[in-house]
């Protein structure tokens, strides 16, 4: 049995270095556009067709929530290039100021940090004016083992370092909607960068398990926008018989050289 374990493990680290590579969702960009969403709620569906083992099969979508009566809104700000990262599969360029992504705004206002009419393109995840949290629904992605990595924008150190954008990932295994079901433990958090390099980035562990639901939040001074997720691919349904059929092979192979060695 050791012998077949070796040879599985072989012929899976046999597979394209390419089909093992992770997959980036750059969420303004797969949104198609910025600015108030005009909804709770924003289904963001990734239409280049680069999840799966061999980076072919649809990626399905991620609802993004406020679970409130509060607005998802998209953040365009920019500065510094990073208008689309390199490509669906990364490498992503986070080396720029940056406040793209994913923030809330309140219907109806024109609050210069909140309102979701008129002012520049910075409605983000505020902590101090109660624009938070943002909830991700994972559900309806496919194709992926699941997320393993988030950045943030905007995780600045402001006022000389008096003020620190502070921030927290949780994640929850379980449940049927973000706020229903649900058991999150927190990931990962902190608190301001400068402010020629405000991206704030974590590593999520994918071994517990896939995240179902990712809740951020701003905390204290506060105030970010989710920018991009990646994803762990996994194997198409093809790879999988191919690999399940080789496997029967050799175990049939050996069965039958132990069969005539009997007789």
């Amino acid at each position: 049995m050791k012998r077949f374990t070796v040879l599985a493990a072989g012929l899976f680290a046999a597979l394209p270095a390419t089909a093992r590579a992770d997959v980036l969702w750059d969420l303004i960009h797969d949104a198609g556009s910025g600015g108030s969403y005009a909804a709770s709620s924003k289904t963001i569906t990734k239409v280049e067709t680069v999840c799966g083992l061999a980076h072919t099969l649809a990626c399905g979508s991620i609802v993004v929530s406020t679970q409130s009566a509060n607005f998802v809104f998209g953040n365009e700000y920019d500065v510094g290039g990073n208008s689309g990262g390199a490509g669906p599969l990364g490498a992503y360029s986070m080396g720029a100021f940056n406040e793209k992504g994913l923030g809330i705004c309140v219907p109806g206002s024109s609050d210069p940090r909140t309102g979701c009419l008129g002012g520049p393109q910075h409605r983000e995840i505020d902590g101090p004016d109660g624009t938070t949290p943002l909830y991700l629904d994972l559900t309806g992605v496919t194709n992926v083992v699941g997320v393993n990595h988030i950045w943030l924008s905007s995780a600045q150190s402001n006022s000389g370092g008096a003020t620190l954008e502070g921030w927290q990932v949780y994640g929850s295994l379980v449940g049927t909607g973000p706020t229903t079901g649900t058991s999150y433990t927190l990931l990962c958090s902190g608190a301001g960068q400068t402010m020629n390099t405000d991206i704030a980035d974590c590593a999520i562990p994918i071994a517990a398990g896939p995240y179902k639901f990712l809740r951020v939040a701003s905390v204290n001074f506060g105030d970010v926008s989710i920018q991009a997720l990646s994803f762990e691919v996994s194997p198409e349904p093809g790879t999988m018989v191919l690999l399940a059929s080789g496997l029967f092979g050799l175990v049939g192979a050996r069965i039958m050289r132990r069969h005539k060695q009997r007789h």
